[in-house]
C-alpha cells in the first residue's frame, strides 16, 4: 500500500530534528505512532509525531481493604480489628460475608424486605 513504517518515521524524525537540534532532543524525545483505520472505506492512516512525555495509566486495584472493629455487644469478648478485603464496587453484603469468614461467626439472613445480612452472635 506505502511506504514501510520505518521509512516513514526516520523522515518524520529527520524532519523533525532539522528544526530541533538540542541535547533535549537527543535525549528525552521520541516519536510516538498513531494508526487510524476508517471501518467504513476501510482507509488507514499512519502518523509520526514527536512527543517529549507519555501519559501512563495506573493500573487501579479492584478490591479494596477496609478496616472494621467487631464489637460483641454482648461484652462476652473484646473489640477485635479485622481487615477485609473486598471488590472496589461492592457492597455491605460483601463487607459483612468477608467480616464472617474472618471472624468464623455466621451471617444472619437478611429480614424480610431487606437485602442485606447481619453479623450473628456466636
Amino acid at each position: 500500500a506505502g511506504r514501510p513504517d520505518g521509512e516513514v518515521a526516520a523522515e518524520a524524525w529527520s524532519n523533525y530534528r532539522a528544526r530541533n537540534d538540542s541535547v533535549v532532543v537527543d535525549n528525552f524525545q521520541g516519536l510516538y505512532k498513531s494508526t487510524l483505520d476508517c471501518p467504513s472505506c476501510g482507509y488507514n492512516s499512519v502518523k509520526f509525531d514527536p512527543f517529549m512525555y507519555l501519559s501512563l495509566p495506573l493500573p487501579e486495584s479492584r478490591v479494596r481493604a477496609l478496616k472494621l472493629c467487631l464489637i460483641d455487644t454482648s461484652g462476652a469478648t473484646r473489640p477485635m480489628q479485622y481487615v477485609v478485603e473486598v471488590p472496589q464496587s461492592g457492597t455491605v453484603r460483601d463487607v459483612l460475608h468477608a467480616l464472617a469468614r474472618l471472624a468464623h461467626i455466621p451471617v444472619a439472613p437478611p429480614a424480610s424486605g431487606s437485602q442485606g445480612g447481619a453479623v450473628a452472635p456466636a
